[in-house]
């Protein structure tokens, strides 16, 4: 770039600104009988919709979903106080298909606002995940999930799932010898058939992607939760949240502030799929749909013989002849508890994990924080672990002893880090500021066309006398360099200024009427009309780099264009706000 555009755009009204073993079973070789119903349980065939594991914390539900680490299969048995404990087999049986008939497809987008939602939205079940300490919630998807439910944040779960039918136990199955003769001692049966077994399972493969979209726009956030109810509500996406979704989500590409996370259920490997989303959520003008359709194409390669058991539907083996009434139950009390010391126990790890990090520099903070504060972290460490040991041991005592007490958090809870910490790691962004209009008007105003604003404006405010919208940056007390590009579709480089110190900017995108000011549009559009004849289209960017050495590029505008002899005869420009 010239060093007149690096003038009018770094320059150009620059102020300082003081912000501070589920086993694979594989369905080969399976009797293709008729359906029938399960030994002695009242079965009612439906949607995968309406047979699934629900969000209450139940200590012994009906229904259990998918999870890595649970010793649930067809025809195994099983404590509900640890869905991790394998059982030893007593039951004798032919696995049944229940279901004749071609697989379905389906497709859902689903709004989530916790971890409990996550795993509803997908499949995979709490209880597993709370009878299994694991440093992260949710441990399926490749991503951080850090900010994804945080209050201007917006995460979506965009399944893609085949569904292969149910199978279940034959009609004359029974126990072993070895456990009915266990059947007079109900704890030692307990102990190694388990009270529960599972009587039906539903097969599948998946594909979900979790998009969450950081630091959205109050009124883009305002707009998309009142199709939920308000700021409460979460669930599937109507036709009109989809919509508002795809918006936001485009905005969200084009500015550093996507965050992508993969999971599957059956099949192989998603190779580069993950890299495919984010370009699809940068280029297209509806994404929500063109990565529903991304993600059916990938599960095409999906098939019966790689699918997984993704719902389990179970009964008590009371059904066999064991006294249920001699063993003392799990209550939904203990289940909470323990979920509760599981999530405290995540807390506590990842502190743990980041203080370690400030420790030996590999955590991005460390290089920005006063060594005050790392070495006020590291003389806490020892009883962080402390903690943390603590809390382990807690959730084994509460999985093994009965007492309600047994699974209380421990005292001495250690907090070291609050939200304002984790806060500056979020990414910057650019926002708009004009002190006559609200947001969404502003975002109205913006996209009118040049010279046609102010009317616009006025609709609005009719006192309002000026347009003035000044872009500026959120989230930038630790950038470092920017820089000024543009990026050409066609054979997709970029054209980009060197880069300067930051030192608190921000920019008149455009006035109307226009004064004396110059401001970032009209720079662009001279720089635009320097081109050679000819038709050209991309996207004009600020690069930022940070102390921590982290790059962001945030798109500011998508243009197209023609020039001829050095005027441009057509342009079409969507402001990226």
């Amino acid at each position: 770039m010239t060093a007149y555009q690096r003038a009018a755009r770094l320059a150009i009204f620059s102020i300082a600104l003081t912000l501070g073993s589920v086993a694979s079973l594989r369905g080969d070789n399976l009797p293709k009988n008729a359906p029938h119903t399960p030994r002695q349980m009242r079965f009612e065939p439906a949607n995968l919709y309406t047979i699934r594991p629900t969000l209450d914390e139940e200590a012994d539900p009906r229904f259990y979903g998918y999870s890595e680490k649970t010793a649930l299969a067809l025809g195994l048995g099983f404590e509900p106080r640890d869905i991790t404990d394998f059982k030893r087999p007593c039951i004798d049986f032919v696995k049944t298909q229940l279901d004749a008939g071609p697989s379905s497809t389906n497709f859902s987008l689903t709004y989530v606002k916790d971890a409990s939602q996550l795993d509803f939205a997908t499949h995979v079940d709490s209880k597993a995940n709370a009878a299994f300490l694991v440093f992260k919630a949710n441990a399926s998807f490749s991503m951080d999930t850090k900010f994804a439910y945080d209050a201007n944040s917006i995460s979506v779960v965009m399944t893609a799932e085949t569904h292969y039918g149910r199978w279940g136990l034959d009609p004359k199955a029974k126990l072993t010898p070895e456990a009915t003769a266990l059947l007079t001692t109900p704890k030692k049966f307990a102990e190694t058939c388990g009270t529960r077994y599972v009587a039906v399972e539903d097969r599948a493969s998946s594909i979900s992607v979790l998009i969450t979209l950081l630091s959205v726009d109050t009124d883009i956030m305002t707009s998309f939760q009142s199709e939920f109810g308000g700021s409460g509500g979460w669930g599937q996406l109507s036709a009109s949240a989809q919509a508002k979704f795809s918006f936001a989500l485009s905005l969200a590409a084009q500015q550093d502030r996507l965050v992508v996370g993969l999971g599957a259920v059956g099949g192989k490997g998603l190779g580069g799929l993950k890299d495919s989303i984010e370009s699809l959520a940068q280029i297209e003008k509806d994404p929500a749909a063109a990565i529903l359709k991304a993600l059916g194409n990938a599960l095409a390669g999906f098939d019966a013989n790689n699918a997984a058991p993704i719902l389990y539907t179970v009964a008590s083996m009371e059904q066999f002849g064991f006294d249920a009434s001699a063993i003392d139950p799990w209550t939904d009390l203990r289940e909470r508890n323990l979920r509760g010391i599981v999530a405290e126990y995540r807390r506590a790890a990842e502190e743990l994990d980041v203080v370690s990090g400030l420790g030996d520099g590999t955590f991005p903070l460390s290089k920005v924080l006063p060594q005050a504060d790392i070495d006020s972290a590291l003389r806490r460490k020892p009883d962080l672990q402390t903690y943390v040991n603590a809390l382990a041991a807690q959730h084994h005592k509460c999985k093994e002893n009965l007492a309600d007490a047994a699974c209380d958090i421990p005292p001495g809870r250690v907090v070291l880090f609050d939200s304002w910490f984790w806060n500056k790691l979020k990414p910057p962004r650019f926002y708009v500021v004009d002190f006559h209009l609200d947001e969404a008007a502003r975002r109205v105003v913006l996209a009118a066309k040049k010279g046609n604003r102010i009317y616009v404006a006025k609709t609005f405010n009719p006192a309002v006398d000026v347009v003035r919208p000044i872009l500026t940056f959120r989230g930038d007390q630790y950038l470092y360099t920017i820089r000024n590009g543009f990026h050409y579709y066609r054979d997709n480089t970029d054209n980009a200024s060197d880069a300067e110190a930051y030192v608190g900017q921000a920019y008149l995108w455009v006035e109307e009427p226009t004064y004396r000011n110059p401001n970032i549009e009209d720079a662009d559009l001279e720089w635009y009309s320097k081109h050679p004849s000819g038709s050209y289209e991309g996207y004009a960017y600020f690069e930022v780099v940070d102390k921590m050495g982290r790059k962001f590029r945030l798109n500011y505008a998508d243009v197209s264009w023609t020039v001829s002899g050095g005027r441009i005869t057509q342009i079409e420009q969507k402001f990226l706000y």
